[in-house]
Parts: structure tokens; C-alpha cells; sequence
């Protein structure tokens, strides 16, 4: 299993570099589904699950989300600024804040093998109550995100509407997100 993940791990980095000659060949970066684009759809391992259920985890689904807001940060173990800034400021900013019928905040951890023991203790320790997905590398290959942190917001017609790598939330991005919350059609809206 670790040999099958590293492979990829070995792939996803030579397609970085790949994209990197791209760029300097284009003189423009070559960053996979962006801003405008439809946000490909994928299903996780949730280790933070929505529903009261039995089990340690469950399979979330994008696509089974439609019509909300889709605030994702695509994050690794090793990222302090993820753990510390993002992922806790995305918990009291937004998933506090906003219905569950309206913002949907998902952080998508891209390790190659997660510690889903250490992030089930980060989960308890920051009290993230958001879905917390891991074995993203492939999802993150999808959406072409290659560092962390990476913010990627979906409206609720699934299109991307805001893709920005080593952007922290702050307070641009939650009125960029009020904004919207507010284009939502009357009957899922405040």
C-alpha cells in the first residue's frame, strides 16, 4: 500500500514539474479547473461526519451537496499555517456562522498516508466540526493543487468562483463569500 501511494506521490510531483516547464514555455501557469470553471466532483473518506452515525467514518460525495456554497481548503499534516490559521478560522468564520443548507466547509487533506489518528486528535483538540476528508491526493491532482494551503469556493451552481494558493482566509474572502450566500436563489437563502 505505501509503495502504491508513493508511486503516485512520485507522479503527482513529476506532473508539477512538467507544469513548471509548461509555464515557462506559455509564460502563463497552467492551474488545472479555475475560476469559472464547473468543480469536479469526487468522493472521500470523512473522518468528521455530518450525520449522527455509528461508524469512525463515512464516504462524502460532492455532487450530494449541490446548491450550497462549497468553501474548501485543500491542506497537508505538515502545513502549521493550515492547522493553526485556516482550518480553525474556516470553523468560527463560517461553518459557525453560516446554515448547513446555505456553506458547506470541507478541508481535504492531500498526505500521501495520513495519520487518521493524529487528525482525529486535531479534530477534538480545535473542535472542527466540518467534514474533514482525507486520501485526497487523487482529488487533489483533479483540482491540480500541488501546495497547501490552497482555498477553492464553489457557488451553488458548482461553478469555481475563487481559487487562490497561500491565501489564508481572512476578511476579503468571508464578504467574497457573503456576496455568495446572497446570489442564492429566496428558498435556500437566509
Amino acid at each position: 500500500m505505501y509503495k502504491k501511494k508513493l508511486a503516485v506521490w512520485v507522479i503527482v510531483l513529476s506532473l508539477g514539474m512538467c507544469f513548471g516547464v509548461a509555464l515557462n514555455a506559455q509564460d502563463e501557469p497552467v492551474v488545472g479547473p479555475n475560476v469559472g470553471d464547473l468543480a469536479p466532483d469526487f468522493t472521500l473518506m470523512n473522518l468528521n461526519p455530518l450525520e449522527d452515525v455509528d461508524t469512525e467514518t463515512v464516504d462524502f460525495t460532492l455532487s450530494d451537496h449541490a446548491g450550497k456554497v462549497v468553501v474548501m481548503t485543500f491542506w497537508g499534516w505538515t502545513c502549521i499555517s493550515c492547522k493553526e490559521e485556516e482550518m480553525p478560522a474556516l470553523q468560527h468564520e463560517v461553518w459557525d456562522v453560516f446554515s448547513r443548507e446555505q456553506v458547506l466547509v470541507l478541508a481535504v487533506n492531500q498526505d500521501v498516508d495520513p495519520n487518521l489518528g493524529n487528525i482525529r486528535e486535531y479534530i477534538a483538540d480545535k473542535q472542527i466540526t466540518y467534514p474533514m476528508l482525507v486520501d485526497g491526493l487523487k482529488t487533489a491532482v483533479d483540482y491540480l493543487v500541488f501546495a497547501t494551503p490552497i482555498l477553492i469556493i464553489v457557488d451553488h451552481e458548482g461553478v469555481i468562483r475563487f481559487k487562490e494558493g497561500n491565501r489564508l482566509f481572512d476578511e476579503e474572502v468571508k464578504t467574497f463569500i457573503d456576496e455568495l450566500v446572497a446570489e442564492l436563489p429566496e428558498s435556500e437563502g437566509m
